[in-house]
């Protein structure tokens, strides 16, 4: 969510996920490496398999802490095949500010696709976010986001995260543009995440994930 950039101070990790639905499969994996105390590298990897629809995204990014905001850098190549439009390789370019506010209140905004491409006559508009995040206590964050796409409607978000016990996460949202509703459960084994997940979304059914990572 855009008021939950990427945070500089994270530990060493790699997440490994998986989704499958009625109209396809995805799948994808990021790595995370501090550079020093306020920069880390943002590696990331994505495959989306859908009925006349295939994309493949390889980037890789920079999340710098600048006074107390967090910016994010991302620069990669995504490669897409619509059986009516046809292949090609695309230019990534994204990029996100995580500003907080006070110690509960976090503000974010992102830019994904600044480079405009477009796939013969379809075009891939630039997409711009806005978000904000409040943590009432240490285990509950709130976050309500603010999605534009040029030539849809906006579309809103919102998500729940619970720290119920040190071991457990729960995460629960909402959002429209399309509706959708989802819920999920993550573990924490030591240095080892186990991640479940479902979500409904109008016109794509129901959604299951299933992911993992490590952190050292």
């Amino acid at each position: 969510m855009p008021a939950r950039s990427a945070d500089s101070t994270a530990p060493r990790s790699i997440r490994l996920g998986t989704t499958t639905g009625q109209f396809g499969q995805a799948g994808g994996a990021t790595l995370l490496t501090p550079l020093g105390d306020r920069t880390t590298l943002i590696g990331h990897m994505r495959g989306t398999i859908i009925t006349q629809f295939r994309e493949t995204d390889l980037s890789v990014g920079l999340a710098r802490e600048i006074g107390r905001m967090t910016a994010v850098a991302r620069i990669g190549l995504h490669a897409l095949s619509i059986d009516q439009y046809g292949s090609t390789l695309l230019p990534l370019l994204d990029i996100a500010l995580r500003v907080p506010i006070s110690e509960r209140i976090t503000l974010g905004t992102t830019a994904s696709n600044l480079t405009g491409t477009h796939l013969g006559n379809h075009a891939f508009p630039t997409i711009l976010g806005a978000g904000l995040s409040v943590a009432p206590d240490s285990t509950l964050l709130l976050s309500i986001d603010a999605i534009a796409e040029l030539d849809a409607p906006l579309s809103i978000r919102s998500g729940l995260t619970w720290n119920a016990i040190e071991a457990m996460t729960i995460r629960c949202g909402l959002g429209t543009g399309p509706a959708r509703v989802g819920l999920g459960l993550e573990l924490h084994l030591q240095r080892y995440d186990v991640a479940l997940g479902s979500e409904f979304r109008a016109g794509l059914g129901l959604r299951h994930a299933i992911g993992g990572g490590l952190r050292w």
